[in-house]
């Protein structure tokens, strides 16, 4: 394939939302929730914590890499496919664009908007509605690992997912 820009506008626009979140470029939704588990797994201080986190690591990366690899060669590279195939492609209809759009919308703006749901420290998103007054969902009281990621972790680590 490849030259379907032209074609598919609005498939490629949603298509680069949708990689930039799972890139976890900051304040989308991708980077809060990979963020933080990539956290997590580092802050046990374990064998398997620590082969979690390169694995996760290792993971994103590629993802990354195929995510880009993908848009390169479907829209940014030029035609190499028959004539009719190329007059043939039209974008989808209104009925398969909405909930992509609705799900870029999320992408985009839901991971910094309800990034305190997420971790829940210093903030009072839904103070009181949890178990005791606490800031997050549900944070079983014997599991302190989001206080020891928050705080304890190298800068290096926490700022791992922003490269």
């Amino acid at each position: 394939m490849g030259g379907l820009i032209k074609f598919l506008p609005v498939t490629y626009s949603l298509l680069m939302v949708g990689t930039i979140s799972l890139m976890a470029l900051p304040f989308v939704s991708g980077y809060y929730s990979k963020d933080l588990i990539l956290e997590l797994a580092y802050s046990k201080y374990s064998f398997s914590g620590t082969y979690a986190f390169v694995l996760g690591s290792l993971t994103a990366f590629l993802t990354a890499f195929y995510s880009f690899r993908l848009i390169s060669l479907v829209f940014l590279t030029s035609p190499n496919g028959g004539k009719l195939t190329y007059l043939n492609s039209h974008e989808s209809s209104f009925i398969m664009i909405l909930p992509m759009i609705i799900l870029g919308i999320f992408s985009i703006f839901f991971g910094y908007i309800f990034s305190d749901l997420f971790v829940g420290i210093g903030t009072d998103f839904l103070a009181g509605t949890a178990s005791k007054g606490s800031d997050a969902l549900f944070i079983h009281p014997d599991n302190v690992t989001l206080v020891e990621a928050e705080f304890s972790l190298p800068v290096i680590i926490k700022l791992l997912p922003t490269f």
